[in-house]
This record gives structure tokens, sequence and C-alpha cells, in this order.
């Protein structure tokens, strides 16, 4: 096995030409293994090619007017946030933090919850909340799928 690009033995990567973000939302018949995209580079050849793959992602998707970086998720509100982060800090450093610290931590979360916080219950909060945004489809699904529609094809 060599690289590709320049011949080298070592440190070879796995290239997708058609990256898998993309590739996921392709029909079928393309995701075949009669179509093959996967090709080897050296770490060096490899640090060279990958940021151009990404900026042609970026053109690929301005071309079409699709955002890059839709909000896949709603940002928490302040609540939500200090909830979240008391749990967080509790759930890391408990029995560490100064006694008025922990206890102030611990009395945000009795008002949440109304009652005492069960180390399950700190453990449950401490997980980030996530509010999907209605409707979102990955950029990389939207742009397929505007593809495959002009050309013809079902997603």
């Amino acid at each position: 096995n060599r690289c590709v690009s320049c011949g080298g033995w070592e440190e070879l990567h796995r290239f997708h030409v058609v990256p898998h973000c993309f590739r996921m939302w392709l029909p079928e018949q393309y995701k075949s293994h009669n179509h093959h995209d996967i090709i080897l580079l050296c770490n060096q050849c490899f640090k060279r090619v990958e940021p151009k793959g990404a900026a042609h992602r970026e053109a690929l998707l301005a071309r079409e007017g699709i955002p890059s970086r839709s909000p896949r998720y709603h940002p928490p509100d302040t609540q939500q946030f200090q909830i979240w982060n008391a749990a967080r800090i509790l759930g890391i450093h408990s029995g560490k933090l100064p006694q008025e610290r922990e206890a102030e931590l611990r009395d945000m979360l009795r008002l949440h919850l109304g009652r005492a916080p069960l180390q399950a219950d700190i453990a449950t909060l401490a997980t980030k909340p996530k509010l999907e945004v209605e409707g979102y489809r990955p950029p990389e699904q939207q742009f397929v799928e505007r593809m495959v529609l002009e050309n013809g094809h079902e997603c």
C-alpha cells in the first residue's frame, strides 16, 4: 500500500473522496460496494488535502445557499444553563468544594426539583439539555437532496 499522491509508505490514512457526511444521504445505488471513493494518503499529503476538502464543502453549500453551520439545537435558556452547570459542578467536585459553594449549588437544585437532590438527580441534570430545532436537516443532507432531485433521482 502506498500514498496515491507521493508514493510514500508510512503513516497512511484512508481518505474519502466523497466524505461520509455527504455519502450517508446518497441513494443506495451510489453507496454500493461497486462505487469506491477511498484512497490512501500519507500523513503529509493528508494534511495538505484535508483543509481543501473542508473548503470545498463550504463552497458547495454556499453555491446552493445552504448555511454550513445551521444550529441543530436551541441554546438553553439562562435558568436551564444554571441548573445544568450547578449539577455538573456538583457531579465533578462534590466534597472538594468550599462548604458554602456546595450548599449554594445544592439549594439551586433543591429549588428546581422541589426537594433535596439525590445523586441520581445530579447525574441526570448534569446531562447538557438539548432541545432539537424542529425540522432540522444537516446541511449535507439538504445538499444531496437538492442535487438528487435536480438530476431526477430519488433520495
